[in-house]
Parts: structure tokens; C-alpha cells; sequence
């Protein structure tokens, strides 16, 4: 039987999706080859088949490489991530036009950028179709249990009846199936299966194949949530948290909340191998290039440093990496030497004594992080992805939130969605707060939103260095 294998609800929509676009942009290009002269604008593609083939597989690879071919959502018609591709369809209108307009074959076609623009609107309307019907296929696999996608409901209280209608409608309407329910002890008048506590939950995962886990009424306070998601493998299961209490406002309503109710998900690792290697390409590109400014700037900075107080002008620490594994993390020194001889203490938010002068110069603009340019160069970090903690203060976060886990799946990062959108975290709860950012950015991981994070960043760090310059805090 198909349901044997879990992971073809992970493969089949996405196959299906790129089978669908490979033939869609094929005829597009077809019935435009006689308009549009592309072995003039596409001089450079092999011709030892159709050029509409090379166009078409280029166009693929690069809706790949930018994460248009992400199954987050597995059944659903938004799961082909919509919005990327229609950014990559609009640079690629913009460039067509372009060559187009420097083409020597310009004149004998007056009315080619129109061509060009009937052409990606008939490729952005194959990318609405194809998903539309990729999504009716799928669902009506489901539906005919030629497909199951099963789900397990985690109860926590006896406070759960609202936010279970939900769920239950949630699961109903999408052709899901409902394995049972899962809590401390069995739950009288509720019509549902009961499967046991929740010391069962792998062994359930295995003999059901289990494709996601909803948890009703989450807090990070009820320590059977702490061994749920600790045990879990989220490689192969989704795991949605629902709290009962507002415990998510800093990402109210978002893409994965079911019906109503705000939700974090936590999805298996979809990232490729190829899309790994074009992240850390760039990662190489990016850190060259920083590594070079740092040593322009190196001079100064170390005279400064050195001139408010003694000491190495480099500053090294240990931090916790993909996989939990403890490295070095460079920066150039902001604080007094033995700052810390009392034990770890994050910055104050009001004033902070030890910090020097320059110190806080450094760090209000982020000059102090460019030394880590040299731990993305090693493959320690990456340029974009969560901020690496001190053990200390990982320990502090994985008592407060469990699922401060499922960072170690993905390299830490120079800069990140929770540092743009929160900021430096002051106490532990700030850290568990901003921790919902570092969420949300590994279940939405492409090369898109690296480079909208680093964009944000350059710019970020531009308006610091100017208000510090003219004067401003």
C-alpha cells in the first residue's frame, strides 16, 4: 500500500508540481517560439535539442535553487510557495525585455516587449493552474484513502473543548486522517480514540506513520510538553503548538494558523542538498567580501580599542552551533578585560558600565560581529540564520522553551529574522520571545528570504552608523 511510505506525502505534491510547471513553461514557450527569435536572444544556450527545453529547465532550476518547490504545507495550493516564484517571473520579465531592447533583431520585431510580457503572464497564470490542480489531485487522493496523511491531537488540559472543534474541522476539511489523541490519562465523553500517554508518542509516530502532531492548549510550562518535543524527530513529522492563551502575539495570524487560532509550526527539514550548497556559496561570496572590510578597518579599530582600555583587541567565546556543537565565535573586543569574572550577564538595557566608550559605538552599528565573517568562511556560521548562544544561556532557554531545540537543525547566523524584527534580547524572556523569529525563519528557509534578511541588515547597520555620526543614540 502507498500509506506504507510516510515520506511520499512529503514527495508527491512537490513532483507533481514540477512535472506540471516543466510541461506548462514547455508549451508557453512553444506557442511563442514562432513570435520571439530566441536563438537570437538566447544565443549563448545549447542547441543540441529545442531551446524551449534549455529555457524551460533553466527556469526550474532557478525556481529550485530559490525555494519555490518547498512543501511546507503538503496538501495545500500555497504549499509551492506563490509569492517567490512570482518575484523570480518579474526579474525574469524585466531581463527578457531588456535583452530584447539590445537585440539586433529588435527592428523586424517592433512589438516583441509586449510579446515578452503576454509570455510571463501566461507563465505566472501556469504557476496559479498547475498548483490549483496539483492541490485537487492531491486532495482527491486523500479523499479516496489512496493517500493517508495521518494526524495526532496531543491534549494537555481538561480546557480544550473550544480549540478541539477547531482542529477537528481543521483535520476534516483537509482529508486528513485522525489517528486519535494522545494525554496523561484517557478523557471521558469525547468521541475520539484514545492511544495512550505521552511516553507512547515514538512508538505511535512508528506504527501509525504519522505525518503531524497538533498539541492543544501548549505552554511551555507543562513538562510533558518539554519530553514531547524533546523525543519527537522533526525531520519527519510537523509539529503545530496551539496555545490557549495569547503565548504567540508576536506572530499573530500567520500562514500555518488553522481556521482561527495562531499556531507555531514546526516543519521536517526541507532544505536541499542543492539549495545548501548555493546558501553556502553565497555564504563564501558575502564573507570574503566582509573579511575585506574588516581588514580595511582593522587598524583603526584596534587603535580605538586599545586606546580605551588594555587587552586583545579580538574577542573569543564559545558558542553553540548546528547540532549543538560548541565552537569560537570571534568579535572584536567591546567590553573591559575580566568583564565577566562574576559569571555570564547579558548587556543592560539601561546603561551597562562594561562596556568602553568605543565599545558601544561598536556594537549600536554591529562593527563589533565583523571578526565572524571569518567563522562563516570556516563553515562554523552562515550569514543569515538564529544567533548563536553561550551554553549558559542555552540551557536557561531549552528549560523555559523546549522546542529552543529544533535551532541546532540549521547553522547559526551573523544576522537573523529574530534580531531584525526583535532586536538584542535583555533577559531570558526576551531570548524565549525572539526565539518565535528563529522558528518562523526555519520553516520558511530559501534563498529569497537570506537575501530580504541581509538586504534589511546592510540597511539596518547604514542608518546606525549615520545616527551615530550626526550625533544620535
Amino acid at each position: 500500500m502507498i500509506d506504507r511510505f510516510k515520506n511520499i506525502n512529503y514527495i508527491i505534491p512537490v513532483a507533481l508540481i514540477i512535472i506540471f510547471d516543466f510541461l506548462s513553461f514547455l508549451i508557453i514557450y512553444s506557442i511563442f517560439s514562432d513570435i520571439i527569435n530566441f536563438h537570437n536572444i538566447f544565443a549563448l544556450l545549447p542547441h543540441s535539442y529545442p531551446i524551449e527545453i534549455s529555457i524551460t529547465t533553466i527556469l526550474i532550476i532557478i525556481f529550485y535553487l530559490f525555494g519555490c518547490y518547498k512543501n511546507n504545507r503538503l496538501n495545500e495550493a500555497k504549499f509551492s510557495q506563490k509569492k517567490p516564484a512570482f518575484i523570480i517571473i518579474s526579474i525574469y520579465l524585466i531581463t527578457l525585455i531588456e535583452v530584447s531592447l539590445i537585440s539586433e533583431k529588435v527592428s523586424l520585431y517592433p512589438k516583441l516587449p509586449v510579446k515578452l510580457l503576454f509570455l510571463s503572464i501566461g507563465i505566472i497564470a501556469a504557476v496559479l493552474v498547475t498548483r490549483l490542480l496539483v492541490h485537487l489531485i492531491y486532495t482527491s487522493l486523500l479523499r479516496a484513502k489512496l493517500l493517508k496523511y495521518n494526524v495526532i491531537i496531543v491534549i494537555n488540559s481538561t480546557n480544550f473543548h473550544s480549540n478541539l472543534k477547531e482542529v477537528l474541522q481543521y483535520i476534516k476539511s483537509n482529508n486528513f486522517n485522525l489517528t486519535g489523541y494522545c494525554s496523561r490519562t484517557k478523557i471521558e465523553n469525547i468521541d475520539l480514540k484514545y492511544l495512550g500517554s505521552y511516553e507512547k508518542i515514538n512508538f505511535l509516530i512508528k506504527k501509525h506513520l504519522v505525518n503531524e502532531i497538533v498539541v492543544l492548549n501548549y505552554s511551555d510550562n507543562i513538562k510533558d510538553n518539554e519530553k514531547l518535543l524533546m523525543t519527537i524527530n522533526t525531520k519527519n513529522i510537523i509539529i503545530k503548538l496551539i496555545s490557549s492563551k495569547s503565548y504567540i502575539n508576536t506572530l499573530t495570524k500567520t500562514k500555518d494558523a488553522i481556521n482561527e487560532m495562531e499556531v507555531i509550526s514546526i516543519h521536517p527539514e526541507t532544505s536541499s542538498l542543492l539549495s545548501r550548497f548555493s546558501k553556502r556559496v553565497a555564504d563564501i561570496i558575502i564573507a570574503a567580501v566582509g573579511l575585506t572590510v574588516a581588514l580595511i578597518l582593522y587598524p583603526f579599530i584596534a587603535y580605538k580599542i586599545k586606546k580605551d582600555s588594555p587587552g586583545n583587541v579580538i574577542y573569543k567565546q564559545k558558542r553553540l552551533g548546528r547540532n549543538r556543537k560548541a565552537f569560537t565565535l570571534y568579535k572584536f573586543r567591546t567590553m573591559y578585560n575580566n568583564a565577566e569574572k562574576d559569571g555570564p550577564k547579558l548587556e543592560d538595557q539601561n546603561e551597562d558600565t562594561r562596556i568602553t566608550k568605543f565599545g558601544l559605538l561598536l556594537r549600536r552599528s554591529h562593527m563589533d560581529e565583523l571578526p565572524q565573517f571569518w567563522n562563516i568562511l570556516k563553515g562554523e556560521m552562515s550569514v543569515v540564520g538564529p544567533r548563536p548562544e553561550r551554553e549558559h544561556y542555552a540551557r536557561l532557554i531549552e528549560k523555559r522553551s523546549p522546542y529552543y531545540n529544533f535551532i541546532y537543525n540549521v547553522k547559526p547566523g551573523l544576522t537573523s529574522l529574530g534580531m531584525l524584527r526583535f532586536g538584542y534580547a535583555h533577559n531570558t524572556d526576551e531570548m524565549v520571545n525572539r526565539l518565535k523569529y528563529d522558528i518562523l525563519y526555519i520553516n520558511n528557509q530559501s534563498i529569497l528570504l537570506d537575501l530580504k534578511i541581509t538586504g534589511e541588515t546592510l540597511l539596518y547597520i547604514i542608518k546606525r552608523v549615520i545616527y551615530y555620526a550626526l550625533g544620535k543614540k
